[in-house]
């Protein structure tokens, strides 16, 4: 019997090659609770990632999201802009913005901690599953990191 999800029990976060961190900060950049969002907060995801097996090319960042999260189009001029946000020194190559994900596409130098921030709003109530965020070299899977697993409330205003 084969299970496509590791269950809660089994599940380790992993790093092989790579180091990956997820943190979610409200619009003045305060650590947030997960168990006390509210529909319609403005999210502010920081993604931290790292290579210590050496400068990477092609490497694919994977930030699954929770159903109650809508992501913020970063190419709308009505998006807000967040003026503490002055580390983020990630340049993807390229970005897919989904309903259900954020794929960041980029090269990764050595030992060197490369922060990008993702703009997200609480849209639809309820209990969700907080998936991991994962980091693999597109062309050397066996070089890979996956970040913590998780719960979100989103509770109505």
């Amino acid at each position: 019997m084969t299970r496509g999800v590791v269950k809660d029990e089994a599940f380790q976060p992993a790093s092989q090659g790579m180091e990956i961190q997820r943190e979610f900060l409200d619009r003045d950049g305060k650590a947030i609770s997960l168990d006390a969002v509210r529909q319609g907060d403005l999210i502010a995801i920081k993604t931290k990632v790292r290579s210590v097996s050496g400068p990477l090319q092609n490497v694919v960042i994977v930030n699954l999201l929770p159903s109650g999260l809508e992501v913020e189009n970063p190419r709308l001029q009505s998006t807000e802009q967040l003026p503490w946000v002055t580390d983020a020194n990630l340049q993807p190559r390229y970005m897919d913005l989904r309903d259900d994900r954020i794929l960041l596409f980029a090269d990764l130098p050595a030992d060197s901690w490369q922060t990008f921030y993702t703009l997200v709003r609480a849209v639809a109530p309820g209990q969700f599953r907080l998936p991991p965020v994962q980091v693999e070299a597109m062309y050397n899977p066996a070089i890979r990191a996956t970040g913590e697993r998780g719960k979100m409330e989103v509770k109505v205003r």
